[in-house]
């Protein structure tokens, strides 16, 4: 019999998807407004963050560092996002409470989107190495 590859079909690994898309599937159809908010919500609180997330991808040349330094500085931008208690008045907007996440949460995540995008490219210069040209004329 021919060795199993990476991409060959499995019964096991479709049932698991259809189950997971079908439950996914089946809340949103449950709860439509809380999932369009949800979905909205965390959209626009990504966004700056995946933008520069997406620039410093393409522009990279070892996407895999990359990947793994943006990814550990969004989080980090995360955690340390600070907690804003508010009391308003009256009650509050779909948009009041929008804005209190993204002046804290999504702008730290932006902030560590960039630091670590910053980070990489430092380490990409820091590990550049000359072409052989460069080399045979400084070894002489």
């Amino acid at each position: 019999m021919e060795a199993r590859t990476k991409h060959q079909f499995s019964l096991r690994r479709l049932l698991i998807a259809v189950t997971i898309i079908s439950s996914v599937l089946a809340l949103a159809l449950a709860f439509p407004v809380a999932t369009a908010e949800l979905v909205t919500v965390n959209l626009l609180l990504i966004a700056p963050a995946g933008i520069v997330f997406s620039i410093a991808f393409w522009l990279s040349k070892n996407r895999r560092r990359t990947t793994i330094i943006l990814i550990a500085g969004i989080f980090l931008g995360w955690l340390l996002a600070p907690k804003v208690f508010v009391s308003w008045s009256r009650p509050p907007t779909f948009w009041d409470e929008f804005r209190i996440d993204f002046d804290t949460i999504g702008l730290f995540m932006f902030g560590g989107a960039i630091a670590a995008a910053v980070l990489d490219f430092i380490v990409t210069l820091a590990t550049h190495k000359p072409n052989t040209e460069q080399r045979r004329i400084t070894n002489g």
